[in-house]
């Protein structure tokens, strides 16, 4: 342990170094104020003993254990001579930690120093299950943000830029890089950049080949940790990267949708600076980056697609479907037979609602007679997100726009109708690496964290126990250690709740709704019931965990927007549908509101209803406040109808 000791009067500046030494303290002696100042300013010791000869003396003492601001040292003060006593209030009014009064003895004084030494290693630990939270928590806040940006299709080259900035600060490294090539063989160049002194310029480059890092990752495929860059002999760093002085670093391979887009690597100018909880991190925010990119590309290369089919069919690739103003159907195409499995001597002449699934199917007539009686259009002239259903049964995601025609005096509707299932899927894909991401780094706090922190916290308890019985003075200490312990126990463990709210088991949502309502009692203050005749079980994980954040952002919404002081959630099951409903007595939901006004939770709310395939309404009630309803239809075939499963 590093220690700073001083003092002017040298026979006891040499007796408390030698116990000191003996104790197995690394010891800087000093003899003068500025020295002391100085070495403590430099070095940062943990621990300060200054020996106050007389009053005169104070005042130097004072400079020196005041240090520089933000630094946290245990000091303790010497006082050689009985009379010093009369400078002890002085001295606790300063932030002291400890005091040794009278003669020096080597027995009492290793007493005294056994404490201190305690305290000094109580506070590292502390210090570094603080900074371990808090770079547990940055870099949650990075993989949640980009895939928050996944899902609202944010431009690649933007999600990049975001991944390496959010990289360097999570891990407070130097700086980060991101290199793509065409081909495994091609140049790499850059892509995206971060932290450079001078920035790079936009024709950096690196040789292909296993010479290089990029190279070299592309080669071994597995995550590139670099200890130390002077000893590095698998592979060279390009003379852009050594100029910064970068010690060590992390590199990982982008996939890409047929071959390797490029690779992520971030550096530190100090050795050994990363290890397995960073690759961890780093492979979720690559494992991202890499889905993102596979999906535009699978996106991309289905417009090609599409555009050559019309090329070279010059035919439609899209269903198109008319109807009269009864709702049936007078003409079928052929792209429509291949979405809906229908020939189109099968539809035409019957109600289109046969294209329909249940709840849908009934309520489609009345839609038709509400308009033609009000003039109020919900759909026509708009393009909307529905299901639609098969001839064998099966249930889909569709784009469906609907305009009106007036044809020899007579009304019609033509719909054009587009198959979304694959793109559902791979929006799906991107949220399901999302929340599994969140719930892996979830339990590694749980498991790897708060099982060290419980650890700690019990061996505290038992020290203070025991210390207690001896009647030792130091028992008060020693349990205040452990109460900050645990406190830091609670809050990993309320950070693992947050970050996987529904457990894996059928009656887990129930419990998480629970706890919804407990935490916003606690964090709002308001009134908040869970209204539930009987225990509503949905066994897919992953609707639960949909239905649990469309009722944490009701929630949210209704105390933060709507002014709520009353919010009641109801979870009901109507013959085979689960229905959640979120209702408050706040200023209520206006009707008309223009989409920019709205905010992102609002769309969340209704992207993770149409990811399950649910109807979400939001509606101001008539004696005041808004109900949120979300209606869940067959939960047992939720999520799979577009994996080819019948309902």
């Amino acid at each position: 342990m590093q220690t700073l000791l001083y003092g002017k009067v040298a026979s006891l500046r040499s007796e408390v170094a030698a116990i000191l030494a003996r104790r197995g303290h690394d010891v800087q002696v000093c003899a003068r104020p500025e020295e002391a100042r100085r070495y403590g300013a430099e070095t940062e010791p943990p621990l300060i003993v200054l020996i106050l000869a007389d009053e005169a003396d104070l005042d130097a003492c004072r400079e020196i254990w005041a240090g520089e601001k933000g630094i946290e040292r245990t000091i303790l003060i010497v006082l050689p001579d009985e009379s010093g006593a009369s400078m002890l209030d002085i001295l606790e009014d300063h932030g002291i930690d400890d005091f040794y009064l009278g003669t020096v003895e080597a027995a009492r004084f290793n007493a005294r120093m056994q404490f201190l030494e305690r305290k000094v290693h109580a506070k590292r630990r502390r210090r570094l299950s603080e900074a371990e939270l808090a770079a547990r928590a940055r870099q949650q806040a990075v993989v949640a943000e980009l895939g928050k940006q996944a899902l609202a299709r944010t431009d690649v080259q933007t999600m990049l830029d975001y991944a390496v900035q959010g990289t360097v600060a999570a891990l407070n490294a130097r700086c980060g890089v991101i290199l793509t090539a065409e081909t495994p063989e091609a140049t790499f160049r850059l892509q995206a950049a971060w932290g450079w002194e001078p920035a790079l310029p936009p024709e950096t480059e690196v040789p292909p080949g296993p010479a290089y890092l990029p190279g070299y990752a592309l080669h071994d495929g597995a995550p590139i940790v670099i200890d130390d860059a002077a000893a590095e002999t698998r592979f060279a760093l390009p003379p852009w990267m050594l100029d910064v002085g970068v010690r060590s670093g992390l590199c990982l391979v982008i996939d890409g949708r047929t071959q390797p887009f490029g690779m992520l690597a971030v550096f530190s100018l100090a050795p050994g600076a990363f290890g397995k909880q960073d690759v961890d991190f780093v492979q979720a925010v690559v494992n991202i980056l890499s889905e993102t990119i596979k999906a535009r590309a699978a996106e991309e290369a289905l417009r090609e697609s599409e555009a050559k089919a019309r090329a070279i069919l010059s035919t439609t690739v899209d269903g198109i479907i008319t109807i009269d103003e009864r709702g049936c159907v007078e003409s079928f195409n052929a792209a429509a037979e291949r979405i809906f499995g229908y020939t189109a001597e099968e539809v035409i002449g019957k109600n289109v609602k046969i294209l329909m699934p249940s709840p849908y199917r009934e309520e489609h007539d009345g839609y038709i007679e509400n308009y033609h009686r009000t003039g109020r259009r919900k759909i026509i002239g708009i393009g909307r997100e529905i299901i639609g259903q098969r001839k064998n049964g099966e249930i889909f995601p569709m784009d469906l726009s609907v305009s009106e025609v007036r044809l020899n005096g007579r009304r019609i509707y033509s719909g054009i109708v587009r198959d979304i299932s694959s793109r559902r899927q791979m929006e799906r894909e991107i949220l399901r690496i999302s929340d599994q991401e969140r719930r892996r780094i979830g339990q590694d706090l749980h498991d790897g964290l708060g099982q060290m922190m419980t650890g700690i916290g019990l061996i505290s308890q038992s020290r203070a126990r025991k210390k207690k019985k001896k009647g030792l003075e130091e028992a008060r200490q020693v349990q205040e250690i452990a109460e900050l312990i645990q406190e830091a126990d609670q809050y990993a463990r309320s950070l693992t709740r947050g970050l996987t709210p529904v457990e894996l088991d059928a009656g887990g949502l129930m419990t998480a709704l629970r706890r919804l309502a407990s935490n916003a009692e606690r964090l709002f203050g308001v009134r908040c019931d869970l209204a539930a005749d009987e225990e509503v079980l949905v066994h897919d994980n992953s609707v639960a965990t949909h239905l649990y954040r469309i009722a944490q952002e009701a929630v949210s919404n209704a105390v933060k927007h709507g002014k709520a002081r009353h919010v009641t959630i109801h979870m009901e099951r109507e013959n085979d549908e689960v229905i959640l409903r979120v209702v408050d007595d706040g200023v209520g939901f206006p009707e008309v509101l223009d989409e920019e006004k709205r905010g992102m939770g609002v769309h969340i709310m209704r992207y993770r209803a149409r990811i399950m395939g649910a109807k979400l309404d939001i509606r101001s009630r008539e004696e005041g406040g808004t109900e949120i309803r979300c209606q869940l239809p067959r939960p047992e075939a939720a999520m799979t109808f577009s994996r080819g499963h019948r309902p």
